[in-house]
């Protein structure tokens, strides 16, 4: 899978995973430190483990896995930071070091731009996406989003993914939480090491500035 298809379906799982019930597009978590251990099926296998700070807010995702897509014999093994402007990405198998813009960060830049009308229009047709049907997952009551090939399940009322079912162009995965631990966290996994080199995304950055203008303009 390229870079460019892999960049579509990250935009397209941050998109499904805003919840319609939100204050505009934010939501804190209903616990303020926890970790979410996950398992991945299908054309990827491995695990995904996700670290909650500051009730959802700042968020550390270990993945690990390998790929079986079109007999590609390699693997994933990265660290994503996600912070409420910037999400880094480090590669640990090339050492690559990269940020771009959280979709969220970009979006509420945007709404504060509107005029009092049009952000009660976008607040009420958020309230009013569409949601196929519901699953309980873990004890939380999630909703279904299918947009474009990617099936999402995520907790009614917070900005938490559950379940993600990808099928696209003979790609097919699953990544599905199987256990949540509400407890606190070393502080110091939330903490990027010094001294490293990140490389900013122009293109990423640019899509993902494209996306939030296509959201609002949707909505509105």
């Amino acid at each position: 899978m390229t870079k460019i298809q892999r960049l579509s379906i990250l935009l397209i799982l941050i998109v499904s995973s805003l919840s319609a019930e939100t204050n505009i597009f934010d939501k804190n978590l209903d616990f303020k430190e926890g970790i979410i251990n996950y398992t991945v099926s299908g054309s990827e296998t491995g695990t995904k483990t996700v670290y909650i700070k500051e009730y959802g807010k700042r968020r550390v995702i270990y993945t690990n896995t390998k790929s079986k897509f079109m007999h590609q014999n390699r693997g994933i093994d990265k660290v994503t930071y996600i912070t409420p402007k910037w999400i880094y990405e480090m590669d640990l198998k090339s050492n690559i070091n990269t940020k771009h813009y959280n979709l969220n960060y970009l979006l509420n830049k945007r709404v504060k731009e509107l005029t009092l009308d049009q952000k009660q229009k976008l607040e009420k047709n958020l309230q009013s996406t569409h949601n196929t049907h519901s699953e309980k997952i873990l004890g939380y009551l999630c909703k279904h989003k299918m947009v474009q090939g990617v099936s999402t399940y995520s907790v009614k009322n917070f900005d938490l993914v559950l379940k993600t079912q990808v099928d696209i162009l003979g790609f097919h995965s699953k990544t599905q939480a199987i256990e949540i631990e509400k407890k606190p966290v070393d502080a110091n996994i939330f903490t990027l090491a010094k001294n490293l080199t990140i490389t900013s995304t122009p293109e990423e950055n640019l899509a993902l500035e494209q996306k939030a203008d296509q959201i609002i303009e949707s909505l509105l």
